[in-house]
């Protein structure tokens, strides 16, 4: 019962962050307050992941929480590394735009000795 109020909080948490979020990235934060819902109502009900589980064809209900979860972060680890590649496309160009900008002519006329 503990653990169960303890993870109840801390996804009370989360859902009031996300809630906050909503304005930077409104698809996200509604998405992390629907898996932080749907996970108090499994923390609150046990059996319930068991039955989902069964009626999808997985053994257990943590079977199923672990499956699910795999499957949220090898989403996230792609979108994570898309938005690295775009970024780093940016810097990219803004770094060719800025050598471009700041680019000295060669000297026509040098001295001699220099």
């Amino acid at each position: 019962m503990i653990f169960q109020i303890g993870a109840i909080a801390v996804l009370a948490l989360l859902v009031l962050y996300a809630f906050g979020q909503r304005r930077r990235s409104g698809p996200l934060s509604y998405g992390i307050i629907a898996a932080a819902l749907v996970g108090a109502l499994l923390v609150a009900l046990p059996d319930l992941s068991t039955t989902l589980a069964r009626a999808v064809g997985v053994g257990r209900g943590a079977d199923l929480i672990f499956y699910v979860f795999m499957l949220i972060v090898f989403a996230a680890i792609a979108n994570l590394h898309l938005r690295l590649r775009a970024h780093s496309e940016v810097v990219t160009l803004l770094a060719r735009e800025l050598a471009l900008a700041t680019a000295k002519s060669p000297d026509t006329k040098r001295e001699p000795g220099a």
